[in-house]
């Protein structure tokens, strides 16, 4: 199976790639998984048939914006995990056609694991469905003013960093 690499972002590189910035609490239940059939329509024998991807959604309710008031609102919001569409490929490719790819996604490390905190300021983009922008996209409340005044900043500055 492969290996995941991690190209790890700073605070001020995660503020300005993110669309919607939001402090959240936890619901319940927080975790759900759906069932992604990756056959393409291929009949396998029960045997052989590949396991389906298993997409992860975290459900929070907003209720601050800190960034992105066009395109959230408070209340109730389903997050999807930062690189769906890559890692259903990777499964696929696995578990289909035999090959172990090792991707490179760009993460973020708040040193804070996301089950443990009861809020938390969440780095969403938005494409058809709420994900976090990146890997690990959250961050302490504690930082929430020092996240305010870098939202400011590049908002003054309007640079968008450039990822490579």
């Amino acid at each position: 199976m492969s290996q995941i690499h991690y190209q790890f972002l700073s605070l001020e590189e995660m503020i300005r790639h993110s669309s919607c910035i939001v402090v959240a609490s936890k619901n319940v239940p927080f975790i759900s998984h759906e069932d992604i059939d990756i056959t393409r329509g291929i009949k396998f024998s029960e045997e052989e048939k590949p396991p389906p991807y298993k997409k992860l959604t975290r459900s929070f309710n907003v209720l601050e914006i800190l960034k992105g008031k066009k395109i959230i609102k408070k209340g109730p919001v389903q997050v999807i995990e930062a690189h769906l569409d890559a890692s259903l490929k990777v499964h696929t490719s696995w578990h289909l056609d035999g090959m172990s790819r090792s991707p490179s996604y760009q993460a973020y490390n708040s040193g804070t694991d996301i089950s443990d905190l009861d809020k938390a300021i969440l780095f969403m983009n938005h494409y058809k469905e709420f994900h976090f922008a990146f890997d690990f996209s959250w961050e302490s409340i504690d930082r929430k003013k020092e996240i305010k005044k870098l939202i400011r900043k590049t908002k003054e500055t309007g640079i968008i960093a450039r990822l490579s």
